[in-house]
């Protein structure tokens, strides 16, 4: 069977890249929120430590405050370090990506890009 690459490439171009890029932007939204959720829970745990009434409050919050920080810095490491994996697995196969520089970048969208997407749908969907 020969596929006619014209109507593959319209096809792939007008259905799956919207689609992918659509859920790439929602993922990217909750796993952003995600992160900065679990950094803002570790400041309240900092307040709470210092204006806790009694020892055992104070001792309870930096408690929490090293398991919310702690399960941070093990999600932003296994994202970089996957992110790197298969792109390094990607210039063994033969294709030409800064791994480094590609993991850098998905860390850093990761932690500003549902902030801008929130306020682009929210300008959008305002002027519809």
């Amino acid at each position: 069977m020969v596929y006619n690459s014209t109507i593959t490439s319209t096809i792939i171009n007008n259905l799956v890249s919207p689609f992918l890029k659509t859920a790439m932007d929602i993922v990217s939204i909750l796993g952003g929120l995600s992160l900065w959720i679990l950094l803002i829970i570790g400041v309240f745990k900092v307040i709470e430590s210092k204006i806790g009434p009694t020892g055992w409050v104070r001792a309870s919050a930096l408690t929490g405050l090293v398991e919310h920080l702690k399960w941070f810095l093990v999600g932003i490491s296994l994202l970089y370090i996957t992110v790197y994996v298969i792109t390094y697995m990607m210039n063994i196969v033969g294709y030409h990506v800064n791994s480094l520089d590609l993991a850098t970048k998905i860390i850093i969208n990761m932690f500003f890009k549902p902030f801008i997407l929130i306020s682009k749908y929210v300008l959008s969907s305002g002027t519809s």
